[in-house]
């Protein structure tokens, strides 16, 4: 049997134990099941898969007409669907990176409005970290 944080996961609900309702389960396609006896007076909690809970007749029926429906409409889409391949355009690289550049623009001029704050607050150089920019703009052209 193996667990996730604490809770037991067991491969079918054992006899006697019943879900816990309106509660959320931490792992996906799993529900919390119990003893019988409510958690909060010491019962035992653990996890089974949902396709494991006991369902009555009518729950079955219903659930095997959504997935029917589910199934054609499905065929149909995918009968329908044209497929078209991607096709790459340079232009599109170039908008993406110039997208890019802008946004790295902005960032880099809030952080110089916060610098210049507290350039301001504490009384020091504000042109200081301005002229370090700049030095290591132009060493990128040499």
């Amino acid at each position: 049997m193996n667990q996730y944080k604490g809770y037991n996961i067991h491969p079918s609900i054992p006899n006697g134990w019943s879900e816990l309702k309106n509660v959320g389960s931490p792992v996906h396609g799993y529900v919390y099941i119990y003893n019988g006896v409510p958690p909060i007076k010491g019962g035992i909690i653990g996890l089974t898969h949902f396709t494991n809970l006991p369902k009555n007749n009518k729950d079955i029926i219903e659930n095997q007409k959504k997935l029917k429906i589910s199934k054609s409409d499905n065929k149909d889409i995918i009968e329908n669907k044209k497929t078209k391949d991607f096709i790459f355009d340079a232009s599109q690289a170039k908008i993406v990176n110039n997208i890019a550049r802008k946004k790295m623009q902005e960032k880099l001029l809030n952080d110089i409005g916060v610098d210049l704050m507290i350039c301001e607050i504490e009384g020091w150089d504000k042109l200081e970290y301005i002229n370090e920019l700049k030095e290591l703009m132009l060493s990128i052209n040499k």
